[in-house]
């Protein structure tokens, strides 16, 4: 297991940890200065945010799903080089029978001195591996 798939792990941990206590800062430290992304419900629409908008948004969410289960599944690690990874997985939020939430996540990290720090995400809501 690289080190990177190591930091990732702790980050997916982290989510988990969220959803359980409905208290997301151990997920917001791996959040670059710059982060930002796009929420994607449907293939015509995206949402663009911001850091900010993301720190809100998971606040809220995991507040508002605070006890609900967490996976991720199907999770691929690819390399660019030695300082930057991007992620693919389907993130999976509620029970196993009954998912509250379901997405496609891809995540672009990057190796900031001895830090790996999410830099760019896109959420494809609600799609799942059928």
């Amino acid at each position: 297991m690289s080190d990177f798939e190591r930091v990732h792990d702790r980050y997916l941990q982290a989510w988990a940890d969220a959803m359980a206590t409905g208290d997301a800062v151990a997920v917001e430290a791996f959040l670059a200065p710059g982060y930002h992304g796009w929420f994607a419900p449907t293939s015509d629409r995206h949402v663009p945010y911001d850091r900010a908008d993301a720190v809100a948004g998971m606040r809220e969410s995991v507040a508002k799903l605070r006890g609900a289960g967490f996976r991720a599944e199907h999770r691929t690690v690819y390399q660019r080089g030695h300082d930057e990874a991007v992620v693919s997985y389907e993130k999976l939020i509620g029970t196993a029978d009954d998912p509250a939430a379901t997405a496609f996540i891809v995540e672009a990290w990057r190796r900031e001195g001895e830090r790996w720090l999410l830099c760019r995400e896109l959420t494809e809501h609600g799609a799942t591996v059928g």
